[in-house]
This record gives C-alpha cells, structure tokens and sequence, in this order.
C-alpha cells in the first residue's frame, strides 16, 4: 500500500470518528445492526451464537456461504447483532468491535470512496457536516465521491 492510500484511510477513519460516528448515534434511526450484518471468519466467536443457516434465510435461497469453519468465504452472514441494546452499538468505542462494523459505510474503490447505499447518511445534504467533510477528502486525494449511488463530489482526473 502507498502511503498516500494509507494517508487518505487514517482520513477517513478520522472522518468516521469525527462525524460519521456522531451521526449514526445520536442522528441516525435506520438501526443498521438490528438487520442482517455480514462478519468476517476471525470475528466470529464475537458473534457465534448468532450465526445463520444460510439455507433458512430468504425463503430457503441460499444468500453466501456461511459456515465458520469454511475458507471459501471472507465473510459470515449473522442476525441481529448480539451487541446492539436499545437501538446502539453496546461496543461501538471497543477495540472488540468486528472490523466489517468499524469499515462499514465507506470502500475505497478505484478512483472513488464509496459510501454504501445502505447507509441512512445518503439522506444528507452534501454541503453540511457529515458529508461535506467527506468530500474535503475526496478533494485532498482527488478521488470521486459517491454516497448512496449519488455523486457528490467529481474529481478532475487528467
């Protein structure tokens, strides 16, 4: 990795921990972790009692493979998640946390950062805080920035 990647994603980490974090507690009702979240293997025992039978999920259609014990997948679809009390992450500030939990919204992709679609932050006004700052990144790094399939934010590639 290139310095400057590694120097765009401390960037976006503080961004999250700024601004992202902020909104998605105190703003945010879309309750993210009450839904389906997808895990990593080396996460797992944080969630094992939560694991999914693939095939009992959508109508018997099987969605990814999510057995722990498999290397065909990355990742592993749970339920609810068990740290979510009361609509809020119980460990949102803890090193404990999953890592698909502390990347969750945003891919660096290409020439652009991604904030998924899934991500009640796309209802956001692009000129104000939260993503106004996101886009100070996209600037600084020329990359693109697209939340929620919107582009709020073209960078001038030459």
């Amino acid at each position: 990795m290139s310095d400057a990647f590694d120097d765009m994603k401390k960037d976006i980490n503080e961004w999250k921990n700024n601004y992202l974090s902020p909104f998605c507690l105190d703003e945010c009702s879309e309750k993210c972790c009450n839904k389906w979240i997808m895990v990593e293997h080396k996460d797992i025992h944080n969630f094992s009692d939560n694991v999914i039978n693939p095939t009992e999920a959508r109508n018997g259609t099987p969605i990814y493979n999510t057995s722990p014990d498999s290397s065909d997948s990355k990742y592993v679809m749970i339920g609810i998640c068990p740290n979510y009390d009361d609509g809020k992450c119980a460990i949102h500030e803890s090193p404990f946390r999953a890592d698909v939990c502390k990347e969750y919204p945003v891919d660096i992709m290409g020439d652009s950062i991604l904030v998924r679609s899934s991500c009640s932050i796309k209802y956001c006004d692009a000129e104000e805080m939260p993503l106004k700052e996101l886009t100070e990144i996209g600037k600084k790094y020329n990359k693109n920035v697209d939340v929620g399939g919107r582009r709020i934010f073209s960078a001038n590639h030459n």
